[in-house]
């Protein structure tokens, strides 16, 4: 049957055919996620259009100026370019759907370096038409797609000559990585210590590289200075926040929404395993509503009257974004729920490794949300809200494994196939303190798709050697 499907794949016309179903696929898929309202592109949108105004905050607009504190400013330069152009979302929209299609050849360009015909392309072509996760985000004013480019162009690179324009090359697209979406800010570092383990002559190469990375990070950290009075080179809060509700999450009431920092909610969750009772999550959300009120009053002290004239005008409001509160707040709450959430981990340790455990694995697999499951009143409903549970759970963590599996223990191997390993279990365990979000992980299934396609060919390779050199044991 493999091998069947082999000789189908390895042709040209095959692959204008799968290249062809992918954009059809995308269009029709796009056609459908682009009219749907993404929470956060408002924000997004408002922060693109402050930077046209010589500012960075989605309440530029306010007559106090509020810099920007919870996002970095990749992705809004993005849309203050393409605002530019067209005061249209939908235009952001077909430039990302074009970028998507981009960074679908960069993948068929790095399998090519992988493998001498035309099966690994095909193949990955195929695997890509099910997985609509991926496209369904063009059609949003997110910066997952954009995020996808940057992080499949640096991977590209990885196969160029050590030269000096390589290593500014990709510090620049690490650099863009980082600044459209803050989590991969560690991964260039861990890509400055495979080039050396790859070849110690690579040490001058890989100390240029991360040089120029670190200069990159500068502006950020001075813009944060400027404007915040602290020299950081991520966003001013964001981190404390998700891994505090990320470690209260598995413990609270399914659809509960917490009150002390942005309104977050649980899930109505199938995969949601039980480490508590009813009983029990309903204690354990009223410990978070205790917790979180005496943090509100703790840190209230760094809140002006004016600040709050604001805050009510940022609360009550049509636009659905997230208020911005002022510096010294902003840093007093972060600090503190970074403090809250250690101790909390350390006083319920067993239950933290538990439930990392689970966040881990749900990174990369979609959940099933069972309310809406109970409300689908056919099998095409259910369907798709089983959908990209099924998808995820086969393609995307199910090939991480069978990549990992057979490149460490079936030595497997082709180049830089653990810098692409590194990378494709970097996006879970960076995320792990957080709160469960498959989307993060966006950003690497196109290419975890690509090394997939590779390794199955790979496999099918060796296991069609082992059969040859066994006839040809029998024969002698």
């Amino acid at each position: 049957m493999l091998h069947y499907l082999c000789k189908l794949l390895n042709n040209k016309k095959a692959y204008y055919i799968l290249f062809g179903l992918n954009i059809l696929v995308g269009v029709v898929i796009f056609n459908i996620s682009s009219k749907v309202q993404f929470p956060d592109s408002t924000g997004y949108w408002l922060m693109g259009e402050s930077i046209l105004n010589g500012k960075f905050s989605s309440w530029y607009f306010l007559p106090k100026y509020y810099p920007e504190t919870l996002r970095t400013p990749g992705y809004p330069i993005f849309l203050a370019f393409c605002q530019l152009i067209s005061n249209s979302p939908f235009f952001v929209k077909v430039i990302q759907l074009l970028i998507y299609f981009i960074s679908i050849h960069l993948c068929t360009l790095i399998i090519r370096k992988l493998t001498s015909n035309l099966v690994g392309i095909n193949l990955f072509l195929l695997l890509l038409i099910p997985n609509i996760q991926i496209v369904y985000y063009t059609g949003y004013i997110s910066a997952e797609i954009l995020s996808v480019f940057f992080i499949t162009l640096t991977m590209y690179l990885m196969f160029s000559r050590k030269t000096l324009f390589t290593a500014l090359l990709l510090a620049f697209t690490c650099y863009c990585s980082f600044i459209v979406r803050p989590a991969f800010l560690i991964f260039p570092f861990l890509l400055s210590v495979y080039f050396i383990f790859q070849d110690k002559k690579n040490s001058r190469f890989s100390l240029l590289f991360i040089s120029m990375y670190l200069i990159l990070l500068i502006p950020f950290g001075l813009w944060n200075k400027f404007n915040h009075g602290v020299f950081k080179v991520t966003s001013l809060e964001g981190g404390a926040g998700v891994a505090h509700l990320g470690f209260w999450q598995l413990k609270l009431m399914d659809g509960y929404t917490e009150t002390y920092y942005w309104g977050n909610h649980t899930s109505y969750d199938y995969t949601k395993p039980n480490f508590y009772t009813k009983e029990e999550q309903l204690q354990n959300t009223k410990d978070l509503e205790k917790e979180g009120n005496n943090l509100l009053r703790d840190i209230a002290v760094y809140e002006s009257k004016e600040d709050s004239i604001y805050l009510v005008s940022m609360k009550n409001n049509s636009l659905g974004i997230l208020p911005l509160r002022n510096s010294k707040y902003t840093i007093a709450r972060e600090k503190r729920l970074w403090q809250l959430a250690k101790e909390n981990i350390i006083a319920e340790p067993l239950f933290y490794i538990k439930s990392r455990v689970y966040h881990f694995i749900r990174f990369y697999v979609s959940g099933i949300n069972y309310m809406d499951f109970k409300k689908s009143n056919s099998l095409t409903q259910k369907a798709k809200t089983l959908y990209p549970f099924f998808i995820t759970l086969i393609f995307i963590f199910g090939g991480l494994i069978f990549i990992s599996i057979n490149a460490i223990f079936k030595k497997n191997h082709f180049p830089n196939i653990f810098a692409f390993i590194l990378l494709l279990w970097y996006y879970g365990g960076v995320h792990l303190p957080f709160v469960i979000q498959a989307r993060y992980t966006i950003p690497i299934h196109l290419l975890l798709l690509a090394i997939l396609s590779v390794m199955v060919i790979k496999k099918i390779n060796s296991a069609d050697l082992l059969i040859q050199r066994r006839v040809e044991t029998n024969d002698k």
